[in-house]
């Protein structure tokens, strides 16, 4: 932790920012949103009136993380540092109290405003010592998660971190939970050496780790079928015609209308001169016209590809 507690000095921040800050980044590569809201339990003790009494006085609060555009580890680590003083300064409400003013829309598979946790606790330096008794402490099994995802971690007497993650079975398998905690490892160990490069460049995998990622995630080769492009649409929009083919920003189209529209692309395809096929350029009719195209015969090919790649076309063979 020393490396941490250096790079938390100079960026003006607490120990607490920099694991938190680095934990945010890793939910960032994992799920690609932007805004990030982590709970951290508080303590509730904060009025003198509460400090005899005994029980549980624990609240939570919210700590946003904010990692639009491309920044640096610093650059989000400042951002940590303005966020989280902020949220603290009312740890003193109620976390249920919010909810109910906030109002969110509830949903019983999750809980409401955050799903992901996140502590930081300093480990006692002795063991705990009761007259005539020898004790120790133990670590409680992990028997279910409150939440999404939970990182606790503990800062050892001999200056080492201790974390433990806890996620929902449901969401993700052991694999990937492995892999989360394995970022956050990596990326927590290489920051205070690069602070100041962008996020996306620092804590990659390396080594064997890197070879794993790759040679696992580059296992995509499939059979391909004996058949062009156009018979495979409509085969597609024969077994399920109203899945979604295509996406774009003026809606969706389903394989049949995908179909359809190919159709009546493909007599204007036939009788085309060779090598140019009246296709929109960059629209939905694009795809459908890809369809007639091949349809028509091996030399002829959407007029609105470039001259380079209409020529490849032509010369390819026909394959069905």
């Amino acid at each position: 932790m020393a490396r941490v507690d250096l790079l938390a000095r100079r960026s003006r921040a607490t120990r607490f920012m920099v694991p938190l800050a680095a934990f945010q980044a890793v939910l960032v590569r994992f799920g690609g949103q932007r805004d990030i809201a982590v709970g951290t339990p508080v303590s509730g003790r904060g009025l003198p009136d509460a400090e005899r009494l005994i029980g549980l006085f624990v609240n939570t609060v919210m700590v946003r993380g904010d990692l639009s555009g491309e920044p640096s580890f610093r650059t989000l680590l400042g951002r940590v540092a303005a966020n989280t003083p902020a949220a603290l300064s009312h740890a003193g409400t109620p976390f249920e109290l919010v909810v109910d003013e906030l109002a969110p829309e509830r949903d019983s598979a999750r809980t409401p405003l955050f799903q992901v946790s996140f502590s930081l606790r300093t480990a006692a330096p002795e063991p705990i010592g009761l007259p005539g008794l020898d004790c120790e402490l133990v670590r409680t099994p992990l028997t279910g998660s409150p939440f999404d995802l939970v990182l606790d971690t503990d800062v050892l007497p001999d200056g080492r971190l201790d974390a433990r993650l806890q996620s929902a079975t449901a969401l993700f398998d052991r694999t990937t939970a492995q892999r989360l905690a394995d970022a956050f490892r990596v990326l927590l160990d290489a920051v205070p050496a690069d602070s100041d490069r962008p996020l996306h460049r620092v804590g990659l995998p390396t080594g064997q780790d890197r070879l794993a990622v790759i040679e696992k995630f580059d296992e995509t080769a499939v059979p391909l079928p004996e058949r062009c492009l156009h018979e495979l649409s409509a085969e597609q929009a024969e077994r399920t015609p109203c899945a979604v083919a295509l996406r774009r920003p003026g809606g969706r189209l389903s394989y049949r209308q995908l179909d359809r529209r190919a159709n009546l692309l493909a007599t204007p395809a036939a009788r085309a001169a060779p090598g140019a096929v009246p296709v929109p350029p960059r629209s939905a009719d694009t795809a459908a016209g890809a369809a007639p195209a091949r349809g028509a015969g091996p030399d002829r090919g959407p007029a609105s590809w470039p001259a380079r790649r209409s020529t490849s076309w032509r010369r390819r063979p026909r394959t069905g």
